[in-house]
């Protein structure tokens, strides 16, 4: 059985000036600790940053990401939003378009909600998943999905902007045979759960940890950190989480 090696980053919140600080924190001093922690763990078919890569927006911030991953081994880096992110300064620097990785599909969704901290998916979104499952589902082999989203539709924190706004219609989607793997970022948090056939899977951030429970969140001592995942061309899923020393 081939695999597929993906790193799942986020949440980095990086600034316009290299060394900027946030909660007390280097941004590009933790965001290169988790890399460095990822770094043996490749080479790697796919990096996906699932949003707030930056906390200001500004197009500096990307592009120093983007150079600072030159450090590890892959083959395709992807991006989608997050609420502290500006889309069009992101998709110009950071490919946000679906691809192919082996059996699996990589379908990167939007909940990007200008103003707020909550996330939501639009019509056309959801439209995008449900199209590219209908391929799945006329291709003569087996196919499966995951799907990237900056906000989770599904978690154990009852605080409103902790998650996705009105998540039925991607939980609906997301029950979908397909429907493998569902990463997400914005918690801060290293948390998996299966709903069905499917893993639901949050990312620690580089930044600061929060600890999550259903009256709500704090920050927490979890280092910078990372997500691995190895997709295999049965469907199935390995998960490790890797920290920063």
């Amino acid at each position: 059985m081939s695999t597929q090696r993906v790193l799942h980053l986020s949440d980095t919140h990086l600034l316009e000036a290299a060394g900027a600080r946030l909660y007390g924190r280097d941004m590009d001093a933790n965001f290169s600790a988790a890399l460095g922690a990822a770094r043996t763990g490749g080479p790697y078919d796919l990096v996906v940053l699932t949003g707030d890569i930056s906390h200001d927006g500004s197009r500096a911030s990307y592009e120093r990401a983007v150079d600072m991953l030159g450090n590890i081994d892959y083959q395709r880096l992807v991006a989608i939003a997050g609420n502290h992110d500006d889309p069009i300064t992101l998709s110009e620097v950071i490919p946000s378009e679906p691809c192919a990785l082996g059996a699996w599909q990589v379908v990167l969704l939007n909940s990007h909600w200008p103003e707020r901290v909550e996330g939501r998916l639009g019509a056309e979104q959801e439209a995008l998943l449900r199209d590219a499952l209908a391929a799945i589902d006329e291709q003569n082999e087996a196919g499966y999905a995951l799907v990237a989203v900056h906000h989770p539709p599904h978690f154990i924190c009852s605080t409103p902007h902790c998650a996705l706004s009105e998540p039925e219609s991607l939980l609906q989607l997301a029950s979908h045979d397909a429907v493998r793997l569902l990463i997400s970022g914005h918690v801060h948090d290293d948390y998996s759960h299966r709903i069905g056939a499917t893993m639901f899977s949050t990312c620690p951030s580089t930044c600061i940890g929060f600890d999550h429970d259903p009256a709500g969140h704090k920050a927490s001592t979890l280092p910078p950190g990372a997500i691995i995942y190895d997709l295999g061309d049965d469907g199935s899923i390995g998960r490790k989480a890797i920290y920063a020393p």
